[in-house]
């Protein structure tokens, strides 16, 4: 029989062919239209062919928002400390430190 115009070449035919068949019976349907192909070659291109497809984009890490660029090095050393003993008590520390300011210059 000769190759239907469909399948222009082996790797083509072994594509069209459901990837649950096994590869020996992939062999056996490719010799009746006049493949001569091998085991090996189903399995090079059904790996082949799951590596082209598109994978989803990775998601970066969510940028810290809190810390830019334009803050200077004790801007970024005053949010750090923060955020190491916690937004309530750095308030607390930083009350405490606005009323020991405001009582020295008053």
């Amino acid at each position: 029989m000769p190759r239907p115009k469909k399948h222009p070449s082996a790797s083509a035919f072994v594509r069209s062919q459901p990837r649950a068949m096994p590869a020996k019976q992939v062999v056996a349907a490719a010799k009746k239209y006049g493949f001569v192909i091998s085991d090996q070659l189903v399995y090079n291109v059904r790996s082949a062919d799951g590596k082209r497809r598109p994978k989803a984009p990775r998601r970066s890490a969510p940028k810290n928002k809190a810390v830019r660029s334009d803050l200077t090095a004790a801007d970024a050393a005053l949010i750090r400390a923060a955020t190491e003993v916690g937004l309530a008590r750095a308030r607390e520390l930083l009350g405490r430190l606005e009323r020991a300011l405001g009582s020295a210059a008053g």
